[in-house]
């Protein structure tokens, strides 16, 4: 079944408590659980684009050798997969995690128990958070709908579900004094290394968490409690992928995102004062409807501009007026913030500054995790274990060029 929503757009902490460095309460299944044999399995030998050598994404894990030797470890243990977009793998660590990626990454790491009977609602992720809740984490989440569960994670849940695990295990003592539970549990992630203490205070929890950061948690928290890692079973994973044989997608398709402005006009009012005067907010432009799009499956949008440096306008011919947006490159992250995993770049406007410019916006684009397609370029995403093509095409400049259109 496919479900396509139209939508139209215009444009911490103290730390109190005690860290225990070996006792271990929290009964943990650490032999291999046959119910999950079937979701470890991973191809050894993928050669994903965006994590070789010198050029892993997000960048800042090509100056961290530890964090990469995490994320190869998760890989090993088929913990995390990547997906095929055309004949190439990518990881895409750079996008959100949703809070089912991360209950049922954190209910592998911890090798709890699921048990498949827990399936008969057709949500496949269910058994995975029951084995949670069982073991007394995120039990705030018991009344947490389908639609919960398919929203971003925050970096605040994430480290608050590992310092329930940390408290459980007894690597933690909570210090309940005039704090709140959450505090505690967060201190324990803190206090045990979950989050770096350096940066702790500097750390937006309150921030959706990037994909690469909850992989990061999960294998510190396995690390702390000297956890086995996983073993993949069979070379050819099939990831995690429903049990019933129905499977709906939902896909949103919202209009023209015109990311900046065109120089002849006044500053004043411009995208870029808007955005300024938001205190450079990424999140402020799809603010009103952000809630629909991270509860998709599929965000697309049209591209009508460029995100480039460069000021050499393309010739567009002698009649006018003719229109030229640029915005910032760092405006990829509005689409990022927005929850857009996929963009149309076939339009009247992509090619405002050229083909350099051209170019640049599809690399910025891509540093973000967002998918183009169009100008003959085809995009491709698998989303539930199925493969979904993206095409675009120009109907704009054809009606522009007097070509006689079928129909």
């Amino acid at each position: 079944m496919l479900k396509i929503k139209y939508l139209s757009l215009v444009i911490l902490i103290v730390m109190l408590g005690v860290y225990i460095p070996s006792k271990n309460n929290l009964e943990l299944n650490h032999e291999f659980c046959q119910a999950s044999e079937a979701d470890n399995n991973h191809p050894e030998s993928m050669n994903y684009i965006d994590w070789q050598l010198g050029k892993y994404q997000p960048d800042w894990l090509n100056h961290s050798p530890e964090s990469r030797q995490m994320i190869d470890s998760a890989l090993q243990q088929g913990l995390i997969r990547g997906y095929k977009k055309g004949e190439l793998f990518y990881l895409n660590l750079s996008r959100n995690m949703s809070r089912l990626e991360m209950a049922v990454l954190l209910s592998r790491v911890l090798l709890l128990d699921k048990n498949n009977e827990d399936n008969a609602d057709s949500s496949w992720y269910i058994p995975y958070i029951k084995s949670l809740h069982k073991a007394g984490i995120a039990l705030e989440t018991m009344n947490w709908s389908s639609s919960d569960w398919k929203r971003p994670v925050s970096r605040g849940e994430a480290a608050r579900w590992a310092g329930q695990a940390l408290i459980r295990a007894g690597k933690y003592i909570s210090n309940p004094v005039n704090k709140q539970k959450s505090d505690n549990e967060i201190d324990g992630a803190v206090a045990c290394g979950i989050i770096n203490p350096s940066s702790a205070k500097q750390y937006a929890f309150d921030r959706r968490a990037e994909f690469v950061e909850g992989v990061l948690l999960a294998m510190r928290l396995q690390k702390i409690l000297q956890l086995p890692p996983r073993q993949p079973q069979k070379p050819d994973w099939s990831g995690y992928l429903p049990q019933n044989t129905g499977r709906e997608i939902t896909i949103s398709a919202v209009g023209d995102c015109t990311m900046g402005y065109d120089t002849v006009f006044p500053a004043a009012g411009s995208f870029d004062d808007v955005f300024q005067k938001n205190g450079n907010d990424y999140s402020c432009f799809f603010a009103g409807v952000r809630q629909i799009l991270e509860n998709d499956d599929l965000s697309i949008a049209n591209m009508e501009g460029t995100l480039t440096d460069i000021n050499n306008r393309a010739y567009k011919g002698e009649k006018g007026p003719f229109y030229y947006f640029r915005g910032q490159p760092g405006y990829n992250k509005i689409l990022q913030e927005g929850s857009i995993e996929a963009v149309n770049m076939a339009n009247n406007h992509t090619y405002d500054f050229g083909v350099q410019g051209y170019n640049d916006t599809l690399r910025n684009l891509q540093k973000v995790g967002v998918t183009s397609f169009g100008n003959g370029k085809a995009g491709y995403m698998r989303i539930k274990g199925i493969d979904i093509g993206l095409l675009g095409y120009n109907v704009m400049s054809l009606m522009d060029e007097k070509t006689v259109l079928p129909g």
